[in-house]
């Protein structure tokens, strides 16, 4: 008898940090780069760093607030009504 597999149901939190990899991959795709890429300069920074440096930011807090939300304890409708004073 062979068994079967065990199959797993879809986490829809896994999707999000695939996605979010999608999205860390298209901002630093090299036609988007060269679209910043043009000698202007913001404050006297040039405008291609100032992109690097807000996409990448972007990237990684939206990737810690998905994976600080994935630690925090689920609540349900039971726990927090038992918690309530009578």
């Amino acid at each position: 008898m062979i068994p079967h597999p065990i199959t797993l149901p879809p986490q829809p939190r896994n999707d999000r940090l695939i996605a979010l990899f999608l999205l860390g991959v298209a901002l630093f795709a090299p036609p988007l780069i060269r679209v910043f890429g043009a000698p202007v300069t913001i404050f006297g920074c040039p405008l291609l760093f100032i992109y690097i440096f807000l996409a990448w930011t972007v990237v990684v807090a939206l990737i810690a607030f998905d994976v600080e939300r994935r630690n925090e304890p689920k609540r349900s409708s039971t726990t927090a009504s038992s918690s309530l004073p009578p």
